[in-house]
């Protein structure tokens, strides 16, 4: 038997289900549905594929902050050595000034170091650069025996992409 409280929630779930589009969120909304229709804990975690612990606590996450609660919340880091307005000012102008053939690693590494005064790690530079929204490319090399007359007919032949 469904006890008065259950009954609301569910109300509330089903209500909140018409409105929400984030996909997460509706995956936890329908869990708690599930569970407020009188399934148990871990039946509805099995058909979820999840833990029945987790059931409880999105449950309890709801039932105290509301709709709020299912929403992931972020998690707290080591801070950035980079001061905000630094890395905003240093990404806008990579991005904008973006060339062509991509960004050197190398030369953004440098350029961070000049513009804001800190040194990153090859890894995270390039950590920063996918941040910003910049891609890996990697040029093909040209190699020193290369018959540039052939090379140079060759890139006449093949279509621009």
């Amino acid at each position: 038997m469904k006890s008065v409280k259950n009954t609301y929630q569910l109300f509330k779930v089903n209500r909140s289900l018409k409105t929400i589009r984030d996909p997460i969120i509706r995956e936890r909304l329908l869990l708690l549905k599930q569970f407020y229709q009188g399934t148990s804990l871990r039946s509805t975690g099995k058909q979820h594929r999840v833990s029945h612990h987790k059931v409880l606590y999105w449950k309890q996450r709801y039932d105290s902050e509301g709709l709020k609660g299912l929403e992931t919340k972020s998690r707290s880091g080591r801070p950035s050595r980079l001061k905000p307005n630094d890395e905003k000012r240093i990404s806008s102008f990579l991005v904008k000034k973006s060339v062509k053939s991509g960004w050197n690693i190398k030369y953004i590494r440098e350029y961070v170091k000049k513009k804001g005064g800190v040194l990153y790690s090859m890894r995270h530079t390039m950590r920063l650069a996918q941040k910003w929204g910049m891609g890996l490319i990697t040029p093909r090399p040209i190699y020193a025996h290369t018959n540039m007359k052939e090379r140079a007919e060759f890139l006449k032949k093949t279509p621009e992409s």
